[in-house]
């Protein structure tokens, strides 16, 4: 790391404040979140030190950073994000409307009859470690049969039945990426019209020893 770069950074951060920064892949290579505060020179070189450094440690997903120094060691606390919109086919409406799911929307449906592709209901689900938490958008999900006939189900009375389900299986998906650090890891579930997407984020911390020499 530039030495000019660690002084410019320390002044900044000098009266115990943090400096933030991030990064996000971009097609044509990565776009650059830096608070203000460096001149463009220094700037320059905390982008190549995100490039050539930092972007490789978390496989090039999404991370921002917060930055302190602890005597002579930069501490970076550090969040990473993967998934979302662009793994949404690892999971498929298929992995969410199982048959115990089906049995409780619609009870008085032969499930063998049920066409998945015309029910739709949607929530959020967040997982932080072992903690799972649900948001419900809507107060129905909705069914259309063959005959064109639509069935509006209340969700309020079969959200606990419901969340018991789900809390069995949702921990298991997963986007595709992982980062192999030691962290508080958590999940960010989204179903849409039966559609589920999924981000994962892991925070985690990182140290670099500054050399004197």
């Amino acid at each position: 790391m530039n030495k000019e770069l660690i002084k410019a950074l320390r002044d900044i951060t000098k009266k115990g404040q943090t400096f933030n920064f991030g990064f996000s892949p971009v097609p044509k290579g990565i776009d650059y979140d830096i608070d203000k505060g460096l001149s463009d020179e220094m700037e320059s070189e905390l982008r190549d030190w995100i490039t050539d450094e930092l972007a490789p440690l978390s496989d090039y997903h999404s991370t921002y950073y917060e930055l302190t120094f602890i005597d002579e060691t930069i501490s970076l606390g550090c969040c990473a994000s993967w998934g979302g919109w662009l793994y949404e086919d690892s999971h498929s409406r298929n992995d969410i409307l199982t048959d115990e799911v089906l049995k409780i929307l619609l009870p008085d449906f032969d499930i063998d009859n049920i066409d998945i592709d015309y029910l739709s209901i949607s929530f959020e689900c967040t997982i932080d470690e072992s903690k799972i938490d649900f948001n419900w958008w809507n107060d129905f999900a909705s069914y259309e049969d063959s005959k064109g006939d639509i069935t509006n189900i209340t969700l309020k009375p079969l959200q606990k039945k419901l969340e018991k389900v789900f809390s069995k299986f949702l921990p298991d998906f997963g986007s595709e990426g992982d980062i192999d650090y030691d962290g508080v890891s958590s999940k960010f579930i989204t179903v849409e019209d039966s559609h589920p997407t999924v981000e994962e984020s892991l925070f985690f911390k990182l140290t670099f020893e500054i050399e004197n020499d």
